[in-house]
């Protein structure tokens, strides 16, 4: 059994009580579009225009399932804008994909541009102020990897498979307080050197993950069958 992180294979044992000399930790990795450098055919401007975005903008990518919290994401969000109101947040995922839509309500400052093509992404995360992932369950997350490939600082949910992958290159914050994700993004505004440590660890961080180092240990693991 190929499993992305600890934290997933720990779970399968959990729950199945299978034997872990069964189970083989392989990560995912980021796609090779957002290490090949930003398309210079398009600029910023060139988003904002085709999506709607706003000038500076906290992030958000993934779909808007329950467990990711969006919900808390805004309220928290909304909070923060107290102090700073001409924040912007931009959540991107398809709203009636996952019958969630009521959940997520409207909010001031708050952009709900839809699907982004698979090619704008990269230039999308580099465009961010800060990348923030408030997930309450993961078995990896890409995201994490995508917005440090693109020297974004991230912030992230404070579970155990967030810390595995991001480890020191991510700010943490209790997914379930508001009060501690109000207070990292305090954090980040108030500490340009908190932005530039956590974007210089994130970078150091990504080199941890590759498809290519992936798919050899997954073909190793075949032909010893």
């Amino acid at each position: 059994i190929v499993v992305p992180s600890q934290f997933t294979k720990d779970e399968v044992i959990k729950y199945y009580g299978i034997n872990e000399e069964k189970i083989v930790v392989i990560s995912n990795a980021i796609g090779s579009h957002f290490l090949a450098g930003l398309n210079t055919l398009d600029t910023d401007e060139t988003l904002r225009q085709k999506y709607g975005l706003p000038a500076s903008f906290f992030l958000y990518v993934g779909t808007l399932q329950p467990r990711k919290n969006i919900p808390f994401l805004i309220e928290a969000f909304t909070e923060y804008r107290v102090r700073f109101p001409d924040a912007e947040l931009v959540i991107v995922g398809n709203r009636q994909g996952h019958h969630v839509d009521q959940a997520i309500r409207e909010a001031p400052g708050v952009t709900f541009p839809g699907y982004i093509d698979e090619a704008d992404l990269p230039r999308l995360f580099h465009m961010a102020k800060v990348f923030i992932f408030p997930s309450l369950y993961e078995g990896f997350g890409i995201p994490l990897l995508e917005a440090m490939s693109q020297s974004v600082p991230v912030i992230a949910s404070d579970i155990a498979v967030l810390r595995e992958i991001g480890a020191e290159a991510v700010l943490y914050f209790d997914p379930k307080n508001v009060d501690s994700l109000v207070q990292a993004l305090y954090s980040l505004e108030d500490s340009l050197a908190k932005r530039e440590a956590l974007v210089a660890q994130g970078t150091t961080r990504i080199q941890h993950f590759s498809w290519a180092k992936s798919g050899a240990v997954l073909l190793a693991l075949y032909n010893k069958q």
